[in-house]
């Protein structure tokens, strides 16, 4: 009995007695602290003036138009966070604008994004090189890859590529020849400029032959399937034989088979 009335006078005094103040709990007070902190570099760095994107430098294009990358790399930086707008340099990845700047602008080969405190966004893109030029009614660069990246005035197409001719129309981004194609239609270009002088006008391209028409009207055919550099020794070999004579004369040359042909 004098057990359970000592418990009990435990438990009632216990009840009794005064709670302490949750304003006197040091944990409540770091706990505020920390919020406050918190608080104050949130909005230090998310939406204080200070580390607001203000400026975009684009570098490194020719032809990409810089003021539409502006503006679409302006309309990435604006965000919402907890419904207040923001350009912070925080909240901007730099994924989403190598992104955007791939997918929207296809001569663009590579991008590097580099954030400038306190409030510059510098990109700088490097472009495809151009291949060989694809025309019809119009003309187009084309990547080593063989896809199209950009259109070009006739009057502005370059000598020191190769110039293809399609029979139907190119559109931007198509893929009209591989890349070993391609780069065998080049390695003929170029070898005939610096081991015969030969400048070809224009290349046509078909399943059995690629077609070469030369700046004086002769037509050359060559086979993808036969070595570049040994189609062009045999026609050295045959321009240089003392025996051919008025060469200017000649419709053709086919070289394409152990035996050239020549018309």
């Amino acid at each position: 009995m004098a057990k359970n009335q000592k418990y009990y006078s435990r438990k009632k005094y216990s009840r009794l007695k005064k709670k302490k103040s949750i304003f006197k709990n040091r944990f409540f007070w770091f706990s505020i602290l920390g919020i406050t902190v918190f608080a104050g570099l949130f909005y230090f760095l998310i939406f204080s003036p200070v580390f607001q994107i203000k400026t975009i430098v684009v570098e490194g294009t020719y032809f990409v138009n810089v003021a539409e990358v502006r503006e679409g790399i302006n309309r990435i930086t604006e965000k919402n966070i907890l419904f207040f707008p923001t350009k912070s340099m925080f909240v901007l990845r730099k994924r989403e604008v190598k992104n955007y700047v791939s997918e929207n602008f296809f001569p663009v080969k590579e991008i590097i994004v580099k954030k400038k405190f306190f409030n510059q966004l510098s990109i700088k893109i490097q472009e495809k090189e151009a291949k060989a030029i694809y025309c019809t009614d119009e003309c187009f660069l084309a990547d080593k890859e063989g896809f199209v990246f950009q259109s070009i005035g006739k009057e502005t197409a370059s000598n020191a590529l190769p110039i293809i001719f399609f029979e139907y129309n190119i559109a931007s981004e198509d893929k009209l020849l591989d890349e070993a194609l391609l780069e065998f239609i080049s390695l003929i270009n170029t070898r005939l400029k610096e081991r015969a002088n030969i400048n070809i006008q224009e290349f046509r391209v078909f399943p059995s032959k690629i077609e070469a028409k030369t700046e004086t009207g002769l037509t050359l055919y060559f086979s993808s399937e036969k070595s570049p550099d040994l189609q062009i020794e045999d026609l050295i070999l045959l321009l240089n034989d003392e025996v051919l004579l008025e060469i200017e004369a000649l419709e053709y040359i086919d070289l394409r088979f152990d035996k050239i042909f020549c018309k």
